[in-house]
């Protein structure tokens, strides 16, 4: 997913996360993913560079851990590190967006 946009493949969710970035916590969500990335929302992207080492912990899941690949205001794209299957904060991501637990996406985010 470079920049949104509603033609790239991934799926659509809402997962409140916690989006770790320079020694610093921002609260936002995942608002969609794929793959290889995941796009978050958070008012707090100032303090978040292109490059930057970024881990998204959720309640339910965690570090799932990459690199901020673009950001805009409100909206950051991060490039996964490490995707395998023994990767377990993103298998857990992944089983997550996908329960009954976690609210549906809205289309307006």
């Amino acid at each position: 997913m470079d920049f949104e946009n509603e033609n790239e493949p991934g799926e659509r969710c809402r997962i409140r996360v916690v989006i770790r970035a320079r020694g610093r916590d921002h609260t936002g969500y995942v608002i969609k993913r794929s793959a290889f990335s995941l796009l978050l929302l958070t008012d707090n992207v100032e303090g978040i560079w292109t490059g930057d080492r970024i881990e998204v912990v959720g309640h339910e899941f965690g570090p799932v851990v990459g690199t901020a690949q673009w950001r805009m205001p409100r909206r950051l794209g991060m490039k996964i590190h490490g995707v395998s299957e023994a990767d377990a904060g993103l298998r857990d991501l992944w089983r997550f967006s996908k329960s009954e637990k976690q609210p549906k996406a809205n289309a307006k985010t």
